[in-house]
C-alpha cells in the first residue's frame, strides 16, 4: 500500500537513478540505437542479468526483473 507520494530529485535517491539508468537502457535497447557503445554494454549487460528479451512483457512468472511493453491499440 502507497502510503506517501512526493517530488524528490534523482541525485537524492540511489535507487531512482538505478531506475533511471534501466529505463533509459531498456528505452535505448527498444529504439534500435546502436552508436553509443557504453550504452550498448550496460543492455548487454542487462539482458545477460536479466536472461530475457528487454523488447517484450515479461511472462507473470517472473519474480526479479519485469517489464511491462505498452502498445497502444488506437492513437490518440
Amino acid at each position: 500500500m502507497i502510503s506517501i507520494i512526493q517530488n524528490i530529485h534523482s541525485y537524492e535517491s540511489e535507487i531512482l537513478q538505478l531506475a533511471d539508468l534501466f529505463i533509459g537502457a531498456i528505452s535505448y535497447y527498444n529504439r534500435s540505437l546502436s552508436a553509443n557503445v557504453a550504452k550498448k554494454n550496460v543492455v548487454q549487460s542487462i539482458i545477460n542479468n536479466a536472461g530475457q528479451n528487454l523488447n517484450r512483457t515479461s511472462p507473470p512468472w517472473v519474480e526479479k526483473f519485469n517489464l511491462f511493453i505498452f502498445t497502444p491499440t488506437e492513437v490518440l
